[in-house]
């Protein structure tokens, strides 16, 4: 039976990685970005991997803080596909700074990297708690759990979600819905440009990807609250 995986922030990094690897493994892949031009190149690269997989892959160019827009998302694609197997909240963003960021910055990364998971979950988790079955993935990052200096705004972000996910955990493993925190380091994407690391030193979106296929093989009874992914070389 296919199954059918949301993914925000699919255009690019991660989100493409995922959405192209969970394509080739069969899944109805939805992807949500703000970015249209960029989903649209996902879509052709799926193409290229997936013989005709048109009728597999949706495109919605909205943003994670949208509510209204992701509330008619989430229902068109249950409408679709008939269910919503896996939601991996991937969308996020960095600005630089602590005390000292801009607040319109804080604000926006709280909108985006705090809220924006909530409002997927809040639209999702009914159909999966009906169905007493899915997965939760919430890609959280290293500064979830250790605050470093210089990203104290990002921190609180991802310290939020960790917290969100951990209570959902508690909430909805007795259910039969699995949530996990993925907290992987250094990545090589756009949004790690300023690591000290050089690029194949980074975490590659190709090892996220088969953290979530890890994930996705689990037995019914093996949950993970959390997995943090580190990278193997440390910067100077």
């Amino acid at each position: 039976m296919e199954k059918t995986a949301i993914i925000t922030g699919a255009g690019r990094g991660i989100g493409r990685a995922l959405a192209c690897g969970l394509a080739a493994d069969g899944f109805n892949v939805v992807l949500i970005s703000r970015n249209e031009p960029d989903l649209e190149g996902v879509k052709r690269e799926i193409a290229a991997l997936v013989p005709n997989s048109d009728s597999k892959v949706v495109l919605y160019p909205i943003s994670v803080t949208e509510r209204a827009a992701i509330d008619k998302a989430v229902s068109d694609v249950i409408e679709r596909y008939g269910a919503i197997d896996v939601l991996i909240n991937n969308a996020g963003i960095n600005y630089q700074g602590t005390w000292q960021i801009d607040p319109a910055r804080f604000e926006e990364m709280l909108a985006v990297n705090t809220l924006g998971p909530f409002n997927m979950m809040h639209a999702v988790v009914p159909q999966m708690k009906k169905r007493g079955s899915g997965y939760i993935i919430n890609v959280a990052s290293i500064c979830a759990v250790e605050g470093f200096e210089g990203v104290g705004a990002y921190s609180a972000s991802k310290f939020a979600l960790l917290g969100f996910n951990e209570s959902l955990y508690r909430e909805l493993s007795p259910l039969g819905i699995k949530v996990t925190a993925l907290c992987p380091s250094w990545t090589n994407t756009d949004m790690a440009k300023h690591s000290p690391l050089s690029d194949s030193d980074k975490i590659q979106p190709a090892d996220v990807l088969e953290a979530v296929r890890f994930l996705l093989k689990l037995g019914p009874s093996a949950t993970v609250k959390e997995l943090v992914i580190g990278c193997a070389k440390q910067p100077d």
